[in-house]
């Protein structure tokens, strides 16, 4: 797998992570009952996490292949 096409899917993820932490919090306003909306807006939060785990994988992988040498045969000690 290339790493524009990891770069894209992780991206693609964090979307979706804070899309679902959008929906949720919408959906805990309109709530009638308080002790649901408590569980929604947890929900929330681990959705968030998610997003932010992603986020700090992203920028991890960036620095690696940011310092990522060429590998060429005359390294490999051929």
């Amino acid at each position: 797998m290339q790493d524009r096409e990891i770069e894209q899917r992780i991206s693609s993820a964090i979307h979706d992570e804070l899309s679902a932490v959008s929906e949720y919090a919408l959906l805990a306003r309109d709530l009638p009952d308080d002790e649901l909306r408590l569980i929604t807006l947890s929900i929330m939060g681990d959705e968030y996490g998610h997003a932010r785990t992603w986020f700090t994988l992203k920028a991890m992988m960036q620095l690696m292949w940011d310092n990522a040498q060429p590998y060429s045969q005359s390294e490999s000690g051929r």
